[in-house]
């Protein structure tokens, strides 16, 4: 599971070897929230020299535009999100059903934490419970 903290830079890693990917390419990381299901794509990897591990700083920032095809994203709600990094030949494809997605490389869950949490409160059944039966 990936932690996001919310309005700052947060440091990520992914062992490209175990998923056979082609230096050559590019990846796409996509978060979908899990309660509106709206998709916030990032381009998180350039050409590189071919390491293994791939770090990424991914800045999600609460204000501005981000620049999507470095490394910025705005992830405005809280709480828990699903996602997905693509490889593709693209580096500037925001969308991952695009023909330039080759395939999945990865999926899991990410939980996005920040200051404006969502408070819950209790709430209090009303409801009349009784039940009645007829007898004849």
């Amino acid at each position: 599971m990936l932690l996001i903290q919310q309005n700052t830079t947060n440091n990520l890693y992914f062992n490209l070897d175990a998923y056979n990917f082609s230096y050559d390419n590019f990846i796409l990381l996509v978060f979908t929230n899990d309660m509106t299901k709206v998709d916030y794509p990032v381009v998180i990897y350039g050409k590189d020299t071919g390491s293994p591990l791939l770090f990424a700083q991914l800045i999600d920032m609460q204000t501005g535009t981000p620049d999507s095809l470095n490394y910025e994203i705005k992830l405005l709600n809280t709480g828990y999100y699903k996602y997905q990094l693509y490889e593709q030949l693209n580096g500037t494809n925001l969308d991952k059903n695009d023909v330039s997605v080759i395939k999945p490389l990865n999926f899991g869950k990410a939980f996005v934490s920040g200051d404006k949490e969502v408070v819950y409160t209790e709430h209090i059944d009303t409801t009349d419970t009784t039940n009645y039966m007829y007898i004849k």
